[in-house]
């Protein structure tokens, strides 16, 4: 009898294996299809941007603004139309895997399971929620990511938790058919999902102060200022200090040379 429970226990456990190891290759294997495609988008459509001449010096009695800062790279987005139809912008942070395409659609479930040439894959593609504007005028846009283990996708956007990432990553670049965006990042947060962040729509007063209480909150300290009429970028993804758990990296949107 007890040979016969030993050997029962032995075949559950190889069971419990192989059910391990086949879902172990379907991660990898879907994280494989994501890299190529993505590898293939990057070739296609982004390039590093050439290095504009310096602007004329301004008359020295004039009191100028400070010159539009133009972005690091380049996006065709007529190339990336060809292949998706939905895509809305383009996300980059220097040295970072955040080198990637943003999409908006009418729902917010497609493309947590499809990557951005349409292949069903878990992997997901970054996309705007789907009740904010999808060319990012809103005062506030959601955009959401996958936090992968491998540290693609918004794998990385939990690092912000920590003070010496913000420091060595203090921009990001949005990019978008309309034109190009700095975002400074100006608070980190650990939130429930039914953070008021989620209830897209905020607007003026509103916004600003929802954003100041992030910035009370933040998991860092950045010198950033806000003010009532600016718009904001922010980037979510599933964190695990409690269930549901979202964290947030909020950025203010600053235009950048065209």
């Amino acid at each position: 009898m007890r040979k016969l429970l030993r050997c029962l226990l032995a075949l559950a456990a190889l069971g419990v294996l192989a059910i391990s190891a086949a879902k172990l290759t379907a991660y990898l294997s879907q994280g494989w299809s994501a890299a190529r495609v993505q590898q293939t988008i990057l070739e296609q459509a982004v390039r590093q941007a050439e290095t504009a001449a310096p602007p004329p010096a301004p008359d020295a009695q004039e009191e100028p603004d400070p010159p539009l800062e133009p972005a690091p790279i380049t996006v065709d987005f007529a190339a990336l139309k060809k292949i998706n139809s939905d895509v809305a912008g383009w996300l980059y942070c220097q040295d970072t895997p955040i080198d990637l395409p943003i999409v908006a659609c009418a729902d917010n479930e497609t493309y947590l399971h499809h990557i951005f040439d349409g292949t069903p894959n878990n992997t997901g593609t970054l996309f705007v929620d789907c009740r904010n504007a999808g060319d990012f005028s809103d005062a506030i846009t959601v955009v959401y990511g996958h936090n992968m283990k491998n540290g693609t996708m918004f794998g990385t956007l939990t690092k912000y938790k920590n003070q010496d990432y913000y420091d060595a990553h203090p921009v990001l670049w949005l990019l978008t058919p309309g034109g190009n965006f700095q975002i400074l990042p100006v608070a980190g947060c650990v939130v429930p999902a039914d953070s008021a962040f989620y209830a897209i729509g905020h607007t003026g007063k509103a916004a600003c102060a929802l954003v100041r209480q992030a910035m009370a909150d933040s998991t860092f300290a950045a010198p950033e200022e806000i003010a009532e009429g600016d718009r904001f970028l922010v980037l979510s993804t599933c964190s695990y200090e409690f269930e549901n758990a979202r964290f947030l990296l909020i950025g203010r949107m600053v235009r950048a040379a065209p």
